[in-house]
């Protein structure tokens, strides 16, 4: 696929919902500027919003307010979508090509994303629209994620933007925040250079080939990857890397995990290689933690061991998990859970051992 333009998903939700609330009664408009429109002086008079429904509705700008701003009126152009709170009083304005449509005064607007129109190519030159969620593109905020579409407006894959483990806290687990800056550092580090686990280009091609194959019986697919604190010991903090992928089977949006966890040393920051936290030989750790388990096929046996040591084992306060990461066969993940047992123990250093959770 060739990419023309870095961007990120979801078509806008469109609807006019009433807002709570006593005082003046408030209508929330959300949707997709078609028109720009200016006064004589140059100056930001209204903009035109076609919401979710396919409704135009024009909005206008009078009065203090952050459309004001010079560099919020820069990211105010045709495609960029919109929320805001508008007055119920209606009045009207016309459009570009003489329609006149309903107009309210708005009291607040935020941009919420744009959508970047053959913004990238499939493989076979058909041309992707990109919708971008989020201010980040706007300077404001953070992007949070990007639907590729086609021209006729059909979602093939929504990719969240991966969040690293400064981005999620989980109770009763000491979380990022709790680390020394020189550890927050290296750590983020680590995840930025790691980057995504996922061929993001391969994934939407296969989304569109199913898209092809099913027709309308086609659902968009999901790809999502987050880090967050899974665990911590007086001298190590686990953190956990969840990544959902679509599987390209079904009508598109069935999905598989991938996980991954990782160690690091609390006061340095510096990653512990998974081997580092067991006292006991590789070859006894797997077979014990294997035997444990229940697993007998020589095979399986295999293939896990090797996973272990690619970040397959997950410690967290209530015991020791592991899943093969991508599911071996058919739907369904192979994998097991132990909890913290003598003989589990016997193979871990004692600071390696997860506290309890609070």
């Amino acid at each position: 696929m060739k990419m023309r333009a870095a961007l990120t998903p979801l078509l806008l939700c469109a609807a006019l919902l009433a807002a709570c609330g006593g005082g003046a009664a408030q209508v929330e408009v959300n949707g997709l500027i078609t028109q720009v429109q200016r006064g004589e002086d140059g100056g930001l008079d209204a903009l035109v919003v076609q919401t979710g429904t396919g409704e135009e509705v024009g909005l206008l700008l009078t009065g203090e307010g952050i459309w004001m701003q010079a560099e919020f009126q820069a990211a105010l152009r045709p495609d960029t979508a919109v929320r805001a709170s508008r007055a119920r009083a209606k009045t009207s304005i016309t459009t570009a090509d003489g329609t006149e449509v309903a107009a309210y005064k708005v009291n607040h607007m935020d941009v919420t994303g744009r959508l970047e129109r053959g913004a990238a190519a499939l493989e076979d030159g058909t041309p992707i629209d990109i919708f971008e969620e989020g201010t980040g593109f706007a300077g404001f905020g953070p992007t949070d994620s990007r639907t590729y579409q086609l021209a006729d407006g059909t979602e093939l894959l929504r990719v969240r933007t991966p969040a690293g483990p400064e981005r999620h806290y989980v109770s009763g687990v000491e979380n990022f925040d709790a680390l020394g800056q020189r550890a927050r550092e290296r750590i983020l580090d680590y995840y930025e250079g790691r980057g995504p686990l996922y061929d993001e280009e391969r994934i939407l091609e296969r989304m569109y080939a199913l898209y092809q194959e099913l027709g309308a019986d086609f659902q968009d697919g999901l790809v999502e990857q987050t880090v967050s604190p899974c665990g911590a010991s007086g001298r190590v903090m686990y953190f956990l890397t969840s990544v959902t992928l679509p599987t390209g089977r079904g009508n598109g949006n069935m999905c598989y995990d991938i996980r991954l966890c990782d160690a690091f040393n609390q006061e340095t920051g510096a990653r512990i290689d998974p081997w580092e936290l067991f006292s006991a030989p590789r070859d006894r750790v797997a077979q014990t933690i294997l035997d444990a388990a229940g697993v007998t096929d020589s095979a399986l046996r295999a293939e896990m061991e090797k996973a272990f040591w690619d970040g397959g084992l997950i410690l967290s306060p209530g015991g020791l998990e592991f899943w093969l990461n991508p599911p071996a066969s058919g739907e369904y993940s192979t994998g097991f859970a132990l909890d913290y047992t003598p003989e589990i123990l016997d193979l871990m250093w004692d600071w390696a051992v997860p506290d309890p959770q609070e």
